[in-house]
């Protein structure tokens, strides 16, 4: 991507680097991430604008290593929790419920597919034949269901939008990891994240979210949830923190 200097740097990750240019947002990919998933990432988030989950368009760039997005002009809900807003995690939850509302009908990726073939190709030095044997009993035990989950929706993954008169006005973003299944992971893949970054949140967390998981599921299936969510995310985040989860929660 050729930007003239007037771009501005607005985020940062382990993969890209995302710019605000001309009234645009433009993720711009390290040169050996896979074009590949560059096309499905954008090809999720044109499922998600289908299904009327998120207005942020997406659109590919004479780079193929770059995407044009929509600019959201908002806050995260964690910005807002630091400066001491008491509502977050009743909007998160809300925010949760929403997505969960939603059949995917297909149009995104099945999540016991997805995590079958993820803990069959998985190969990390500590981790052990019985967790993955484990965490496959798991995710074919949990009943499948057709609900949109997000499966990163954390506080960074809320934008607040300042001038929205909608009653919830808020704008979820990073649609990468959506899939079709049972919402019980997408609160187990949350509750790892706080867990390993931020575990004095994870009260406030269970305590908004309790009835919801009290209409899913048991006590014992969401302990296993979470088994399976944090094994999973040793593939992007290998961290003492997580390890220490997978022990506890899948022996």
């Amino acid at each position: 991507m050729i930007f003239d200097g007037t771009e501005k740097i607005i985020g940062r990750g382990a993969q890209a680097e995302v710019y605000l240019w001309k009234g645009y947002a433009y993720k711009v990919f390290r040169p050996d991430y896979p074009t590949e998933w560059i096309a499905f990432e954008i090809k999720q988030q044109k499922a998600v604008n289908a299904l009327g989950l998120c207005p942020v368009r997406y659109e590919k760039t004479e780079d193929a290593h770059t995407i044009k997005m929509d600019f959201v002009d908002g806050i995260m809900l964690e910005e807002r929790l630091n400066g001491g807003y008491k509502d977050g995690f009743a909007d998160l939850a809300a925010a949760h419920r929403f997505v969960h509302s939603i059949e995917a009908a297909g149009t995104i990726p099945n999540l016991r597919e997805s995590f079958t073939s993820a803990i069959n190709s998985f190969s990390l030095p500590g981790i052990t034949d019985a967790q993955k044997r484990r965490a496959l009993e798991i995710v074919n035990a949990i009943p499948e269901e057709k609900r949109v989950c997000h499966l990163d929706l954390h506080l960074q993954n809320l934008m607040f939008l300042k001038d929205s008169k909608d009653a919830f006005p808020y704008v979820i973003i990073d649609w990468v990891n959506a899939r079709e299944g049972n919402p019980i992971f997408d609160y187990a893949r949350v509750f790892v994240i706080f867990k390993e970054f931020a575990p004095f949140i994870i009260d406030f967390f269970m305590g908004a979210i309790k009835d919801d998981l009290n209409k899913l599921q048991s006590k014992d299936a969401f302990h296993d949830a979470v088994g399976v969510c944090a094994l999973l995310r040793l593939t992007e985040h290998n961290s003492d923190a997580v390890r220490q989860i997978v022990k506890e929660y899948l022996g």
